[in-house]
């Protein structure tokens, strides 16, 4: 059958947040990255270091943990992330936690459903 709230939404969020996590050249990163900046290209400067440092977006996202109601997104992330990477924007590390987290957050019900 159908699969549970597919389409419901109409936005398509969910299967976009999870496209090309499973490349295995590296690709998922770039194609990701430019989606969180609507295309410009300006976090594409980490791609090459992601896909050096990290095997795929579900990797990354084990970066994640939980931060308090009152706490930046941004804190969500592994500091070690932004360091490996270089990243010392404050803008692009917003963006970079905000997406990171959502995809944290879906990839734990596809884990879930694994076992």
């Amino acid at each position: 059958g159908r699969v549970e709230g597919a389409g419901v939404d109409g936005g398509g969020d969910g299967d976009d947040a999870l496209a090309g996590v499973e490349a295995e050249d590296g690709s998922g990163f770039r194609a990701w990255l430019l989606e969180l900046d609507a295309g410009r290209g300006g976090l594409l400067q980490y791609a090459g270091t992601l896909e050096q440092e990290f095997g795929s977006l579900l990797e990354l996202a084990a970066a994640v943990s939980p931060v308090g109601p009152r706490e930046s997104v941004v804190k969500a992330v592994d500091p070690l992330v932004y360091e490996t990477l270089g990243m010392r924007s404050a803008g692009h590390r917003l963006v970079f936690a905000r997406a990171l987290v959502k995809i944290a957050r879906e990839s734990e019900g596809v884990l879930a459903g694994i076992g």
